[in-house]
């Protein structure tokens, strides 16, 4: 089984198979199976099972069995885990398995010639810049510059506050934050929005080929009339554009502004191949697939709790049980 070093940046166009991502997470070298007219297919050790690293990436049920096969017969590993890909509901996998659903990728083309949001909206978001400038008083100016140490936390403070007053709890906690900020400020962008050189709106955008992914986006409260979020993400979209990217992954969360803007929602699968059902008893398969069966047993509950409880309930209580760790 070969044993190589982290890929190159461009493999696929997947920023998960970045080698500036993978060295942030400590992957020094990775796991490479590799078939004629197909893209190589990454993986790393976890607790006694593989785990797949190209997440968003397209495999086939054929292509699924050809690496399972080959993984069991060249390791000792008890399973493979092939987080939040996109894979066909049959045919299944011919080895015993799980599969779990619980979030999407929200995806869309850009490109010089490509239009987000229609000719009456796109005016409206006008005015509401020049309404910004005018009723605040101040300087209002959009920037798009490779990131900078700094910009992430900057951005993720603004993220933090948008969620966690409408009672959500925000995801990114120290040490994910040092991983994102590690890797963008090698392959990605920061767009953002000022007030008087003051951020009240920004993005943080990985990049690799010709692929872009908002990793994660925020914007100060104070402004919400004048959709300064929204600004900068058409901002951006049209610079990335013309940088000659042509696919942008805006990930998880299914917010209907992406819809807005013309974003298809891909749905996205995890599955976990035993190498058979033996191990389903060992404590490495228990730990390979407990973590996505209590993510997608979440997503199934939450529209019933909401639907029983109301949002607002629910909403307070992920606040109160987020504060008391």
């Amino acid at each position: 089984m070969p044993v190589a070093d982290i890929p190159a940046p461009d493999a696929a166009g997947n920023f998960f198979v970045h080698p500036a991502y993978l060295a942030a997470l400590g992957l020094n070298d990775v796991l490479m199976l590799e078939r004629p007219d197909e893209d190589p297919a990454f993986f790393t050790e976890r607790h006694g099972h593989l785990v797949h690293l190209g997440r968003l990436a397209t495999l086939t049920p054929a292509r699924i069995d050809a690496l399972c096969d080959t993984l069991f017969r060249g390791t000792d590993a008890n399973s493979v885990v092939l987080e939040d890909i996109v894979a066909p509901q049959t045919p299944a996998p011919l080895r015993p398995h799980h599969r779990f659903a619980y979030q999407a990728d929200w995806r869309m083309a850009i490109g010089p010639d490509v239009t987000h949001i229609s000719s009456r909206r796109a005016s409206t978001m006008r005015r509401k810049w020049k309404l910004l400038a005018k009723e605040t008083g101040g300087h209002v100016e959009f920037h798009f510059e490779r990131c900078r140490p700094g910009d992430v936390a900057a951005i993720a403070d603004l993220n933090r506050t948008k969620i966690e007053s409408a009672g959500g709890h925000h995801q990114l906690d120290d040490q994910k934050r040092a991983i994102l900020e590690a890797t963008a400020v090698q392959t990605g962008y920061t767009a953002k929005l000022t007030l008087d050189g003051r951020i009240i709106a920004g993005n943080i955008i990985c990049t690799a080929g010709t692929s872009a992914f908002f990793n994660i986006m925020g914007y100060d409260l104070a402004f919400s009339k004048f959709s300064p979020g929204l600004q900068v993400h058409l901002a951006a979209l049209r610079e990335l554009g013309e940088r000659g990217y042509r696919d942008v992954h805006l990930l998880w969360g299914d917010s209907p502004w992406k819809q807005d803007v013309g974003a298809d929602r891909q749905e996205l699968t995890t599955l976990v191949v035993m190498r058979n059902r033996r191990v389903f008893l060992t404590p490495e398969h228990w730990a390979a697939f407990a973590p996505f069966l209590i993510q997608a047993t979440r997503r199934r509950l939450k529209p019933i709790a909401e639907r029983l409880l109301g949002e607002a309930l629910i909403s307070r209580l992920r606040h109160l049980l987020s504060n008391s760790h």
